[in-house]
């Protein structure tokens, strides 16, 4: 009887950080599309101007942005850190899902960066984001990290010619 008991207590363990490592992924995917759908409304009054800036330079430039290659912090990157810091108490709360997401904002930082400095990798392995940058309608494929959430919401705008 023991040894069930603990088995169920390990799988029930387990369930609870699966669960919370799909919930954390969902919830910064969420945050991802939702945050850069914000950066972009409204144009002309947001606060968040740097993030029209980054885009006109993207786009006067084949999608590379100097900025990424010169500097190390960027206002998004002060944002991203912001968001972590506020996230870090959900670690005492519900671990797997609070590191699922500060983990996704880490990479968000990294594979952001790295899209606007090697354009031609990125536009291979994460055509979304150059799509983005790049299309006709910069008012769709939000996501930058997975396209998920622009899937789920149905503002994933496919027109690159993948080779």
């Amino acid at each position: 009887m023991r040894n069930f008991l603990r088995t169920s207590h390990t799988r029930g363990y387990s369930f609870g950080v699966v669960i919370g490592i799909f919930a954390g992924f969902l919830y910064a995917n969420f945050l991802d599309w939702g945050l850069h759908m914000l950066l972009h409304k409204p144009k002309g009054r947001s606060r968040f101007k740097f993030h029209w800036k980054h885009h006109g330079v993207a786009r006067r430039n084949k999608n590379h942005d100097p900025d990424y290659r010169l500097k190390l912090l960027h206002n998004e990157t002060y944002l991203t850190i912001l968001g972590i810091l506020i996230h870090l108490p959900l670690i005492f709360v519900w671990a797997p899902f609070a590191w699922t997401a500060i983990s996704y904002a880490l990479v968000y930082m990294v594979l952001h960066r790295m899209s606007h400095t090697y354009v031609a990798f990125f536009k291979k392995w994460m055509p979304w984001h150059y799509e983005h940058h790049m299309g006709k309608n910069q008012n769709a494929n939000w996501c930058v990290i997975c396209p998920l959430m622009d899937y789920i919401m149905g503002t994933r705008l496919k027109w690159l010619n993948k080779d």
